[in-house]
């Protein structure tokens, strides 16, 4: 009679059985965090966004946090403001992002290390697109007024926006699946010895 365990024997064990809800209930808690203090995400791209735009680029920025809003001088005697809104934020993906991760960590047998990485992976890959899409939209204006920002918030905006999201999904994947190659690796390398009767 042949009782090794399974693949994810080890992911079934009581310790994980323990860990995995907590650390579920911990990325729903992101998610839950990320719709009620969506203003917190906002500011912190908006005053990203000044920063580099006076640091990096030598531009005129001053950065509003508290109302998500930052100015740019585009001439002498005039400036432009710019709203990050929700629907134009990182706060808009990752709740779903978020409440996948706990779904995951209840229901599949994956690393729990490998799904959180993976969460926080295409968190900051979310972040950093639209950290330049509205870099991007930031320096059209500056150069080309009303109509820059329109034809980069319009469409530029928007393909960089679908190419964060699939760059994101790509990168929590791959981070899960080599979370569940590592794991089938070391059960294949560290067999569990049988017991025959």
């Amino acid at each position: 009679m042949n009782t090794a365990p399974g693949a994810g024997a080890l992911l079934r064990s009581p310790r994980y059985l323990l860990v995995r809800p907590l650390l579920a209930l911990a990325a729903l808690s992101v998610a839950v965090a990320s719709v009620r203090e969506a203003a917190l995400i906002r500011a912190a791209e908006s005053s990203s966004a000044a920063v580099i735009l006076r640091s990096v680029f030598g531009l005129q920025a001053v950065g509003f946090p508290r109302t998500a809003d930052f100015y740019l001088r585009i001439e002498p005697e005039r400036w432009i403001g710019l709203h990050v809104a929700t629907s134009c934020s990182t706060a808009m993906l990752l709740p779903g992002l978020a409440a996948m991760t706990a779904v995951l960590l209840l229901l599949r047998p994956l690393p729990p290390l490998a799904t959180l990485s993976a969460l926080v992976a295409a968190t900051a890959v979310l972040f950093t697109c639209n950290l330049g899409r509205i870099l991007m939209i930031s320096l059209a204006a500056e150069w080309g007024g009303g109509r820059g920002f329109h034809l980069a918030h319009t469409w530029l905006g928007t393909a960089v926006t679908i190419a964060a999201a699939t760059l994101a999904a790509g990168v929590y994947l791959h981070i899960l699946s080599q979370g569940k190659r590592s794991r089938v690796t070391r059960t294949r390398q560290n067999p569990t010895p049988t017991v025959r009767s």
